[in-house]
């Protein structure tokens, strides 16, 4: 005898549970392989009807000998006496019969050729009975009516075995929304839409998983309360965008669904993917040029101010840095400065330097500067680096040369004298 437990919340407005146990008359046993469950929990005959139909069965229909046997066993090992001498059975009267006795039937349509009335019965004893039950004790059917206070019963539920269900349920995602991602800092939203099916429509489970080929925890996606009656459903994913420098085909995502169904059947998963494609494009730089380009030799000791301005400006990851460097011909001076507080929001800035004018003796060409600025964003690209020149020069450095004196007219010989002056 095969035994499965149900717990069933009870209907009709009554707010309590039962465990309910199933009991299968197998054909083995010279039974009809149907399943048989006793609910102790009293109630009116035609609420217990309703519960017998939400587990899926009817009020016992007895319709043999070794059926009356059966159920007659069930109810003696459930309990009798007091308030459990009777059971509801799924046996009822016409309203159009002829009382006490005609008309009667099962709920279940099966025709009353089988009966196993007690002594007397059915009888009307407290008026119109028009409601089936089994005696505990003796196994007899007697009339009654719905219920009461005092005559409520237990029922006897049979139900056929649900067939075996061995489908598993068919499952489905479309194509991500993004399947591609820009390199960001920031989390990326992907929208996974798809849908989980049962032909039964018993769906126990549904659940997304992420894998990340850099091998980051992402907890699972719990979808059974976004199932819509059709199956389906929409959730969004947060992703990180974030590729290593070294990465060059992006990172890659994949997105799977796993299912499964009330009978333990497992859906085969399907999976999407999505990537972050790398960033492989260096900021840009630009510098203009340096304000003053060339320095003035009125104080040798004094340092000079020199104003430079550019852009920095990068399309993909955005910038982790920017740099600036001056490197003097004299090795004197050599610095470098992280200028990437100096950036507005369009990228620009302007810095102010302190440059020495100082020149060497013998340097007739004068001290030159180079300032450059590089710039590395968020993916590790590095910048071509630009740059402008600063001159410190002589006072005369720049001067022409002096004209020349007028070459002598003729074959190399004086100019006349003026007029009178011979």
């Amino acid at each position: 005898m095969a035994v499965s437990v149900a717990l069933v919340v009870l209907c009709a407005g009554i707010a309590r549970a039962e465990d309910v146990i199933w009991t299968t008359w197998s054909v083995e046993d010279g039974g009809n392989g149907h399943e048989y469950a006793v609910l102790m929990t009293r109630d009116y005959w035609t609420n217990q009807k309703t519960k017998a139909e939400a587990l899926g069965g009817y009020l016992a229909s007895i319709t043999s000998a070794e059926e009356q046997a059966h159920v007659h066993g069930l109810v003696q090992a459930a309990g009798g006496g007091g308030y459990y001498a009777y059971y509801c059975i799924g046996l009822f009267q016409d309203p159009t019969g002829a009382e006490p006795g005609q008309g009667w039937g099962w709920v279940s349509g099966e025709p009353l050729g089988y009966t196993n009335w007690g002594a007397g019965e059915p009888n009307d004893q407290f008026g119109s009975e028009d409601y089936g039950y089994i005696t505990t004790s003796s196994g007899g059917w007697n009339d009654g009516k719905d219920g009461g206070a005092t005559s409520n019963r237990g029922a006897v539920v049979e139900r056929e075995v649900p067939p075996s269900d061995t489908t598993a349920p068919e499952v489905a995602l479309d194509a991500p929304d993004p399947a591609e991602l820009a390199w960001s800092s920031a989390p990326a939203s992907v929208t996974i839409s798809g849908s989980v099916v049962d032909a039964d429509g018993r769906v126990a489970s549904a659940a997304l998983t992420i894998a990340d080929e850099y091998g980051d925890a992402h907890d699972a996606v719990d979808l059974m309360a976004l199932l819509g009656a059709d199956g389906a459903f929409t959730t969004a994913v947060e992703l990180s965008a974030v590729v290593d420098a070294a990465d060059t085909d992006g990172r890659l995502y994949t997105v799977t669904l796993n299912a499964a169904d009330a009978a333990g059947n497992v859906a085969e998963p399907v999976s999407v993917a999505v990537r972050v494609l790398p960033d492989g494009v260096p900021p840009k730089v630009e510098l203009s040029s340096a304000e003053p380009a060339s320095l003035p030799w009125e104080r040798p000791n004094e340092l000079k101010s020199v104003a430079i301005s550019g852009t920095a400006t990068d399309e993909g990851s955005g910038l982790a840095s920017v740099m600036l460097s001056v490197s003097d011909e004299y090795g004197e001076f050599d610095g470098r400065r992280d200028i990437t507080l100096d950036l507005d929001e369009e990228g620009s800035f302007s810095i102010s330097l302190s440059l020495s004018s100082v020149i060497a003796g013998g340097d007739t060409d004068g001290r030159q500067y180079l300032i450059e600025v590089v710039a590395t964003d968020l993916a590790g690209n590095l910048s071509a680096p630009a740059s402008v020149t600063v001159r410190a020069a002589r006072p005369n450095m720049n001067k022409p040369d002096k004209p020349g004196k007028p070459e002598n007219p003729g074959n190399g010989h004086r100019p006349d004298p003026p007029p009178g002056r011979r």
